[in-house]
């Protein structure tokens, strides 16, 4: 098994310096996408947040919520 780090940039940062054993990168994804669910409740008008999820030696995915406000003007 692999060990997967979730990090979280954004307002609320955090580094995941424990990480999560995972079976493989497919497994890992449903955990990014879990976790994602819980990161939409800080997203904010012209927020953005990054979930970036990597093993010791290689980035595996990256997913990145921007949201734009606009006025109408």
């Amino acid at each position: 098994m692999t060990r997967y780090h979730y990090d979280i940039s954004g307002d609320h940062p955090f580094r995941d310096e424990d990480g999560m054993e995972q079976a493989d990168d497919r497994a890992a994804w449903r955990e990014a996408t879990r976790l994602t669910r819980d990161i939409e409740d800080h997203l904010r008008p012209n927020g953005m947040w990054k979930l970036t999820v990597r093993t010791d030696t290689r980035l595996v995915y990256l997913i990145e919520v921007t949201a734009l406000y606009s006025t109408g003007n």
